[in-house]
């Protein structure tokens, strides 16, 4: 782990190609840098993507694709961790639509 301070922080996050987390203030402040990201979300109204995703980007958002449900507490969830349903092969899907839509591909 690093000792880091905030503008440290910022400098690190705003020399990234691209940015994946899930809703953390770091990926907002890539999301202020401009930095193309993709943000994890589950469905769960305290956590919706709609209100608490990157400012003006929903194409940046991954999320498991189940009904919203009330609560994220994963001993109340039917499913669990619903995060564990984005599987590797729906990520790689969504790198390689950020990576085609930068025209690095």
């Amino acid at each position: 782990a690093h000792d880091w301070d905030l503008e440290t922080y910022a400098a690190v996050i705003s020399g990234a190609s691209l940015f994946l987390s899930n809703s953390t203030g770091p990926f907002h402040i890539a999301r202020a840098f401009e930095v193309p990201l993709l943000g994890f979300y589950c469905d769960a109204v305290p956590s919706a993507p709609h209100r608490w995703g990157p400012y003006n980007q929903p194409g940046s958002v991954v999320t498991p694709g189940i009904p919203a449900c009330d609560t994220c507490d994963p001993a109340k969830c039917e499913h669990g961790n619903c995060l564990a349903l984005v599987t590797a092969d729906v990520v790689r899907d969504r790198i390689d639509q950020v990576v085609h839509g930068l025209g690095w591909d």
